[in-house]
This record gives structure tokens, sequence and C-alpha cells, in this order.
């Protein structure tokens, strides 16, 4: 009798396993997904352009939609090389407002002081507390060719 009672037991045991039971009890149901998500935030925008005439190179940076006060909006002319853009030029300005605004300088170059060189213009928002770039307020003109140094 104990061996059949012990039998029993082991059989219910693995029948109440297989049915998703421990113990008798079953588990409790998933969870629905939600139908409803949260909202996804707004990302920022920036552009910066290039305008050139004769060695005078005018960059201007532009963002709109960012969080933060009293950012500095570093810009200016970096000269490319393969995969690399190289800062000559910066301009820094400081207490601008991360939800949007307008900076603009004209860099004046020398006339052929160089043999040729790819310049772009780049601007991007810093943080004046800690003087990380803002995530996402980085951009690139298109790049222009010139012999001005």
């Amino acid at each position: 009798m104990n061996q059949l009672y012990r039998s029993l037991t082991l059989t219910g045991g693995l029948a109440a396993a297989l049915a998703g039971r421990i113990d008798g009890v079953r588990p409790p149901p998933a969870a629905a997904p939600h139908a409803v998500s949260a909202p996804v935030p707004s990302l920022g925008t920036s552009t910066t352009t290039l305008s050139v005439s004769g060695c005078d190179f005018t960059v201007t940076y532009t963002w709109s939609g960012f969080k933060g006060k009293a950012a500095t909006a570093t810009f200016g002319l970096y000269e490319r090389k393969g995969t690399l853009d190289m800062s000559f030029n910066l301009m820094n300005i400081p207490d601008q407002p991360g939800k949007g605004g307008t900076v603009t300088h004209t860099f004046k170059l020398t006339a052929g002081a160089t043999g040729g060189r790819t310049i772009v213009g780049r601007g991007s928002l810093v943080d004046s507390r800690n003087y990380q770039q803002v995530s996402g307020t980085s951009s690139t003109s298109s790049p222009v060719n010139s012999t001005c140094g």
C-alpha cells in the first residue's frame, strides 16, 4: 500500500506540473500587453550651413527642440582629412537656450595659403555646466574645396 500511495503521488505531481500547476495551484495568467504606450519625446534638430565669397567663409548654425538653458553654441571651420574633421577656426557663444536659436560668423581666411583642402562648417551645443556636447545637436555643412587658409 505504501508503494502504491507513492506512485499515485508522483503521478499526480507530474500531471499537475504538466498542467502548469505546482502543489495543485495554478500560476497567475500572463499579463496582457498594454494597448497604450508612452508618447515618444520629440527630438531636436540642427543644421549648419557654409557659404563662401572669395576667402570669406560664413558659418550659420541653427537648432531647435532641445532642453536646457545656458548652453554654449560652438561652431566653425573644419578641414576634412579622410574621415576626420579637424577644427582650425572656432567660435563659442555662451548663454544660448536649448529650445532654439541661430548663430553666425564670417571667418576671413588668406587667399592662396594652402595647396588645396576640403572645408566644412560644423556646429553643436555644449552644456556649460560640464562642457559635454548636448546629444543630437551636432550638424555638418556640405564640403567646399578651397585654397584659402
